[in-house]
């Protein structure tokens, strides 16, 4: 068909790179991965748990001896060079008061689409489910 394995090695080769060459050109990045305001909108929007963009919960591990986790709520904001994040311990400052120190370091870091007090009035019904969910109702 091609005339041989090499001829068919380059017929393949060409055939390769004129797919290539239809390719659209993609952004800088870790492998070409696609770095763009849509799809970092589109991964806040699914992946938050709060319903506040930006404002995370989590089950974070305090003793390696035991396994025992505590909850924290999180603030993640975009730096100059990486994300970058907090996170405050319902534990210590109670749920209103983590959703509010979460919130502040939000605002204070990025450009939130809500105030502190919409943030923490939208946020605080979903963490006091997830509280529940994960057997912490007395922080709820």
């Amino acid at each position: 068909m091609h005339g041989g394995k090499e001829d068919a090695y380059e017929a393949a080769v060409e055939h390769r790179n004129e797919k290539l060459d239809e390719l659209p050109e993609l952004p800088d990045g870790p492998a070409g991965q696609l770095h763009t305001d849509e799809v970092h909108e589109r991964r806040w929007r699914s992946v938050t748990r709060t319903g506040v963009k930006g404002l995370g919960f989590t089950m974070t591990t305090y003793s390696n001896a035991t396994d025992a986790k505590r909850p924290y709520v999180s603030a993640h904001w975009p730096g100059a060079d990486r994300w970058r994040c907090t996170s405050f311990s319902v534990v210590k400052h109670g749920l209103r008061g983590a959703l509010n120190e979460a919130a502040e370091a939000l605002a204070a870091h990025a450009d939130p689409e809500m105030s502190v007090e919409e943030m923490v009035e939208t946020a605080e019904p979903a963490v006091k489910e997830l509280l529940e969910n994960e057997g912490y109702e007395e922080y709820a």
